[in-house]
């Protein structure tokens, strides 16, 4: 396994377990919002990572191939959706402080989020992977 997708899988799952924690309904909003500020500078510095040094290269390989290309930018459309839908909640919960509309977002983010990391580890690692063997 490459060392850029052993770093990825590492971070998924520190952000997984930290998001679970924010997530977490037996805490206080206030303790939920502090779990997410914890790790929301990971979140941005590992989503900056992947825009930089994985999707680039996946988007280089699928040019040769249409089929891969097709689906590939099915994918990188909705890794920037979520990418931005990330950068939307830190920017508006950096300001506002509605309790209730913050969790409701949370966990609109919280299910993008894990589905995101499903897809990447499932589909656009492998693909990075076989790029390399």
């Amino acid at each position: 396994m490459s060392e850029l997708i052993s770093e990825l899988i590492h971070e998924h799952a520190l952000l997984l377990s930290a998001l679970d924690k924010a997530g977490n309904i037996s805490l206080s909003i206030e303790d939920r919002k502090k779990e997410f500020d914890a790790i929301k500078e990971l979140l941005l510095l590992h989503i900056q990572n992947e825009d930089k040094n994985l999707y680039p290269v996946l988007k280089e390989a699928a040019k040769t191939d249409p089929t891969k290309n097709r689906l590939l930018n099915s994918y990188f459309n909705s890794m920037s959706e979520i990418s931005q839908m990330v950068f939307d909640f830190v920017e508006k919960y950096s300001k506002e402080k509605s309790d209730m509309a913050y969790i409701a977002d949370f966990q609109v983010l919280y299910l993008k989020l894990k589905s995101r990391i499903n897809k990447e580890e499932n589909i656009l690692f492998p693909k990075y992977e076989s790029l390399f063997s």
